[in-house]
């Protein structure tokens, strides 16, 4: 451009970036004609009256408020990015050697009519058209349009008749609404971005070398058939029915997407390749040579397989199967499930089912043990032989990880100090964080140990004085000895809790709370209902000598028979220590709220002990404290109880 420029060039004081090279060009001798600088911006070299000129160069006309423009040889007006403009021009922008009268043309080259470039024809507000000889209304980026055209955007060597088309080149039928559709050679209708197209095609977006009839394909390529609705289809042979990416297809296809070398008859398959058989709704699946029914994600699949999802080597029937890898016989819904050489029917311990491994592998983990003995467990309790570094990969796959991804501080401090508030200042650490972990919470012991000192220093002081050193309790397993006693602290109020403990698991048998703790019919209630959901009677039982127990020695002595020489021990609360040492952990847990609440009923004179006030509370109280109960026994703490209160 510097060498041949031969016109003066004016450059606005503004910039020392342009005022340099016009310097170094005066200097070589490239400046024929005088410097002028005025008021406008980036304006060079005006001969004739220019006003607010910006970015204009080389302006042998009459210009006004004319925005980057370059060899301007007529009159113009507000005219931004004009370049060589012959003719009359108004608020033109980004328009190039206009040989006609121009109106608010946009990006229009070569145009002989309206607003269109190397138009021969008559146009109207066609902006970016070119090289058009036919008629166009409203059309835009239009190039080599032959016949006539309306609203055509981006339209390319049109031969025939095109309305509303965009994007469209080297089209020879009739085309409406087409957009970037290039050589199409039949009758197009609404076409998007479709190239050598020489059939009937309706709506086509992006398709190429479509040589039947083709309605609504996007991006499809070299259909020799008829093909409906395909998108990104490619050397599709037969007849096709909303095939989206489909390559390749000697049969016949219908809904199939990215389907590749199918050469039986396919349906609604998804990114299928080499499919030698009849598959229908196969998505993803390779080299399938028999019967499929919507696999998804299955590769060679010799037998029949229905909805398989992730399937790989599967050489029988498979039915529902996900990430199923070498099954070798008959599988339902088996999910994650590797070399099952056998017939195998949703087995938990046989079965090696993905699904099952890793809820077992997180149960664990959140059990606290470690890698290594996870492998063990795995192996003697479930059958399931799996690596330590797989037990690593699968924890990382659920997110769970030790030693990293702790919680927010502030979050697990707010929830300390609503427990601690809520439930009383007798929570140790220990078990505090056992409740941050069942609220999902990821926390250090050391931790909860500072924040409790920070929230409840007072109860670590007292709970430090405390300590005892206990007897050793002894049991043979399970379901050999349960406790049974009754919690008197809320009984003046009306509120009776009866509970029952396995001595060796402290597995909670029942916790109810009613009207009596006494009648001798209810406790039997209890021991019956807790025998029908347990299925069974403990080996022994140990209650202290009140009358409430009468009932559960007599049936526990006939439930035991002679297999048991002492089927039910009587003897003192002091020898009754599993149930005693369990009732100091419900105070603290739920009770200690109600005594203090029960308490302040009496203080305030709101409770006088009669039958009256017993029923009220009875009516009251007594739902909401077995919704605790039934939580603990669950092992399951609400997470703010003071709502209740």
């Amino acid at each position: 451009m510097v060498g041949n420029l031969r016109e003066s060039l004016y450059y606005c004081a503004w910039s020392c970036y342009t005022r340099l090279p016009l310097y170094n060009w005066a200097l070589s001798g490239n400046l024929r004609e005088p410097l002028y600088y005025c008021a406008g911006n980036h304006c060079t070299i005006v001969h004739v009256q220019v006003s607010s000129g910006k970015r204009c160069s080389t302006v042998h006309g009459h210009g006004t408020s004319g925005n980057h423009c370059t060899v301007v040889y007529c009159e113009f007006t507000s005219r931004n990015h004009c370049t060589t403009v012959h003719g009359q021009v108004t608020s033109g922008n980004h328009c190039t050697t206009v040989h006609g009268q121009v109106s608010s043309g946009n990006h229009c080259t070569t145009v002989h009519g309206n607003h269109c470039t190397t138009v021969h024809g008559q146009f109207i507000s066609g902006n970016h058209c070119a090289t058009v000889h036919g008629q166009v209304t409203s059309g835009n980026h239009c190039a080599s349009v032959h016949g006539q055209v309306t609203s055509g955007n981006h339209c390319a060597s049109v031969h025939c008749q095109v309305s509303s088309g965009n994007h469209c080149t080297t089209v020879h039928g009739h085309v409406t609404s087409g957009n970037h559709i290039t050589t199409v050679h039949g009758q197009v209708t609404s076409g998007n971005h479709c190239t050598t197209v020489h059939c009937h095609v309706t709506s086509g977006d992006h398709c190429t070398t479509v040589h039947g009839q083709v309605s609504q394909g996007n991006h499809c390529t070299t259909v020799h058939g008829q093909v409906t609705a395909g998108n990104h289809c490619t050397s599709v042979h037969c007849q096709v029915t909303s095939g989206n990416h489909c390559t390749t297809v000697h049969g016949k296809f219908i809904s199939g997407n990215h389907c590749t070398t199918v050469h039986g008859q396919v349906t609604s398959g998804n990114h299928c390749t080499t499919v030698h058989g009849q598959v229908t709704s196969g998505n993803h699946c390779t080299t399938v040579h028999c019967h499929v029914t919507s696999g998804n994600h299955c590769t060679t699949v010799h037998g029949q397989v229905s909805p398989g999802n992730h399937c790989t080597t599967v050489h029988g029937q498979i039915t529902s199967g996900n990430h199923c890898t070498s099954v070798h016989g008959q599988v339902t819904s088996g999910n994650n499930c590797t070399t099952v050489p056998g017939q195998i029917t949703s087995g938990t311990i046989v079965l090696l089912c993905m699904v099952n491994v890793l809820r077992l592998v997180k149960r664990y983990f959140e059990m606290e043990f470690f890698y290594r003995d996870i492998v063990k467990i795995l192996q003697m309790n479930h059958a399931i032989s799996i690596s330590l570094r797989q037990v690593k990969r699968y924890l990382k796959e659920m997110n769970l990880a030790r030693r990293k991804d702790y919680s927010n501080i502030r979050s697990v401090f707010n929830f300390v100090h609503t427990q601690v508030t809520s439930y009383g200042p007798a929570h140790g650490y220990r078990w505090m964080y056992q409740k941050c972990k069942r609220h999902g919470f990821k926390i250090k012991r050391d931790h909860i140990s500072l924040m409790l000192n920070t929230i409840d220093p007072e109860g670590v002081y007292l709970r430090a004085r405390r300590r005892l050193k206990r007897r050793e309790y002894f049991s043979r397993g399970p379901n050999f000895c349960w406790h049974l006693d009754s919690y008197d602290k809320l009984k003046r109020y009306g509120l009776c809790i009866n509970a029952c403990i396995d001595g060796f698991s402290r597995k909670i048998i029942w916790l109810k709370v009613g009207r009596s703790s006494s009648n001798p019919k209810v406790i039997a209630r209890y021991f019956i209902d807790a025998i029908e959901e347990h299925r069974g009677h403990p080996y022994s039982m140990r209650g202290d000598m009140g009358t409430e127990n009468g009932l559960v020695a007599v049936m526990q002595t006939l439930f035991a028979g002679d297999e048991v020489t002492i089927p039910f021990i009587y003897g003192k609360s002091t020898m009754n220590t599993r149930i005693e040492s369990w009732w100091g952990i419900l105070r603290k847990k739920c009770c200690q709220v109600w005594i203090s609440a029960m308490k302040g009923l009496q203080e305030r004179g709101q409770f006088s002990g009669d039958k009256l006030d017993i029923n009220l509370i009875q009516f009251c109280c007594m739902q909401l404290l077995q919704v605790p109960f039934f939580s603990i026994c669950r092992n399951i703490l609400p997470s703010n109880m003071s709502s209740w209160q």
